[in-house]
């Protein structure tokens, strides 16, 4: 989602304990009555959308929104990955997810014009974020990335120019084949057998404190071939305590609204609502169908994770 301000994209730290179960509990018990010795405690850390960080438009003499240069923030968004893997240990982590909106400008077009008439350099944006990430695959955190609308080629194409198909860059730097997990023991793989939008879900495993966790990066505003992917891959882990990190979840998409987008700078509700239908070319299965066809039906996920609004 075009964003109209700059958030500071600090990372949150989701601590997690022992028991699930026990998390949801009521009671006033201390610490180690309710959630067992601190030694059990694990972290999960959530990287919220990191587009700003790593923005060519914040090269420019006269920045979009006045945000700092592009250089500068990627090498804070380095330093935050950095501290990650530093504080591995004493953090015990034992994963970290991002929501996606890796990069701004997905193909490098800032001002909407011809597909691939670039105004920066298409790798640029990829080439910083990946740069962060890798910092993950060094210090052997395993970790799961979601992508977001910004990530497409096309994201940034002439108006009417949607669905969102063109996702060759993200499937180059973070898909299936990419060197940060390629081979890697703890990722299952992901969805590249799908007909529509392949290669753009993917799924880790993690044991902590004694558990077996499963985490799917479930693909934006997932079409039902995706959800059904998505139950596959939970039916071969039954048991495995599961959490589900999508860029676009929070707001539900009504089905019914075919409304085109109205002017993004308004940012109003019908805005919002349209955003699947011209998102996606995958068929509806917007936010609210993702709840009902996959989160209700299985107990074994317990936590969603999103971003972009």
């Amino acid at each position: 989602m075009r964003k109209f301000f700059q958030l500071k994209a600090v990372l949150a730290l989701l601590v997690m304990f022992v028991g699930i179960a026990t998390w949801f509990a009521p009671g006033t018990a201390d610490w180690d009555e309710r959630w067992g010795d601190r030694s059990s405690r694990f972290t999960i850390a959530v990287i919220p959308d990191t587009q700003f960080y790593v923005d060519s438009g914040n090269n420019y003499s006269n920045p979009i929104d006045n945000r700092p240069n592009a250089v500068a923030n990627a090498l804070e968004f380095q330093a935050e990955i950095m501290f990650l893997a530093s504080h591995k240990a004493a953090l015990n982590l034992v994963f970290v997810t991002h929501v996606g909106d890796v990069v701004q400008n997905g193909d490098g077009t800032l001002d909407g014009t011809t597909p691939l008439q670039t105004t920066f350099p298409v790798n640029a944006e990829w080439n910083r974020a990946l740069k962060a990430m890798e910092v993950l695959a060094d210090a052997d955190i395993s970790f799961g990335m979601s992508i977001g609308n910004h990530d497409y080629d096309n994201y940034m194409y002439a108006k009417n120019s949607r669905p969102l198909v063109s996702n060759n860059m993200w499937k180059k730097y973070f898909g299936s084949d990419s060197w940060l997990f390629k081979d890697k023991r703890w990722y299952g793989g992901a969805s590249d057998s799908l007909s529509c939008n392949p290669g753009l879900s993917s799924y880790q495993t993690f044991t902590a404190g004694g558990k077996k966790f499963l985490h799917i990066s479930l693909q934006l505003e997932a079409g039902p071939e995706a959800v059904q992917w998505a139950q596959g891959v939970i039916n071969a882990h039954k048991g495995y305590a599961t959490i589900v990190t999508t860029h676009s979840y929070i707001s539900p998409f009504p089905a019914g609204d075919t409304e085109p987008p109205a002017s993004e700078g308004g940012k109003n509700a019908k805005y919002n609502a349209a955003s699947f239908l011209v998102n996606s070319p995958c068929g509806w299965n917007g936010a609210a169908n993702v709840f009902a066809d996959l989160i209700y039906p299985n107990d074994q996920i317990f936590l969603v994770i999103s971003g972009h609004s």
